[in-house]
């Protein structure tokens, strides 16, 4: 009688505790609402027009009215992190900008806490950024930002029952970067979610790219390396037959990846009896790698055992 064998296909060895809520790296263009993540709910409409995506980025004018929600099941207290790449193509010299917001219920019957403002600068071409919790007066970061230069901003949002907290960070390196908070307050229910906004007071406009909410702060900083991280499948194998598992990227390849899978169990009969293709390469276009995987007849493994094949990368090793 031929047994199965039940694989855990291991994905790529990254530190994003649990996966993110939420990641765009915005490459569809066209309009926002009524598109899909490549991780997260589909962008919905909250008010005004939707928002354009063009260029690899949602581009946010301050002069319409605009709003499109992301909603994600409620996080449990700690703190989320919510990171982009911004780049003001177009300062403001009028009034302040609210691109983003966290979603939340609070005692005072707003649902957006954790909002990241943007201002007129004191010169030509610059901006201050600063973050806000339905207070309406934000706290600053120290130092003023320039038009047309990228920059990778985190803002994170600690529920914590009295003890709420904003905090944001501008090019960070690490969690210790330097950083600037504000008290935030009191949300009686959690974070449900994020918000793009434009409010048709002002007249600066934006590009945001490469959006990721989660409780991992290093995936916050570099959002970029989880666009090229993949998915596995779970499944199982009969003995004496083979199969194909299909590694799929979550968002659309830039560049080639080299990819190693090796078979791991604490049983040394799985060892010698499952074969997986050792090396193999995907690149740019395909939606899906197949991968050989094969279980030897020449082993009586019963009842079913597991194994799990883990999956990495010689050309992108920080993955």
């Amino acid at each position: 009688m031929k047994a199965l064998i039940s694989a855990l296909f291991l994905s790529l060895t990254t530190t994003f505790a649990g996966g993110p809520l939420l990641f765009d790296s915005f490459g569809a263009s066209g309009i926002l609402v009524g598109s899909t993540p490549m991780v997260g709910n589909r962008w919905q409409g909250a008010g005004g027009s939707g928002f354009i995506v063009t260029g690899n980025a949602a581009f946010i004018s301050a002069s319409v009215t605009q709003k499109a929600d992301s909603l994600f099941p409620a996080a449990p207290g700690g703190t989320l992190y919510g990171g982009f790449t911004l780049n003001v193509t177009s300062a403001p010299t009028t009034s302040s900008m609210m691109p983003l917001t966290f979603l939340g219920s609070d005692d005072v019957g707003g649902n957006q806490v954790g909002r990241v403002f943007i201002s007129p600068g004191t010169s030509p071409g610059s901006y201050k950024i600063g973050i806000d919790n339905n207070m309406d007066n934000p706290v600053w970061w120290p130092g003023e930002l320039q038009a047309n230069a990228g920059y990778r901003v985190v803002v994170a949002f600690k529920e914590n029952g009295n003890a709420d907290i904003t905090t944001l960070w501008v090019d960070p390196a690490d969690i210790h970067s330097p950083s600037v908070s504000e008290a935030a307050e009191n949300i009686t229910g959690e974070i449900y979610g994020i918000r793009l906004n434009a409010a048709n007071q002002s007249n600066g406009e934006l590009n945001l790219d490469n959006l990721i909410v989660t409780g991992d702060f290093s995936a916050a900083v570099d959002a970029e390396l989880y666009a090229i991280s993949f998915q596995l499948p779970t499944g199982s194998i009969t003995e004496g037959t083979s199969t194909d598992m299909y590694v799929t990227p979550i968002a659309e390849l830039t560049e080639p990846v080299n990819l190693s899978f090796t078979v791991e169990s604490d049983d040394p009969s799985i060892l010698s009896s499952v074969y997986v293709t050792p090396s193999s390469t995907i690149f740019p276009g395909q939606t899906s790698l197949p991968v050989y995987c094969s279980a030897g007849a020449d082993k009586i493994l019963n009842p079913p055992r597991s194994f799990r094949i883990r999956m990495q990368s010689s050309s992108h090793p920080d993955l």
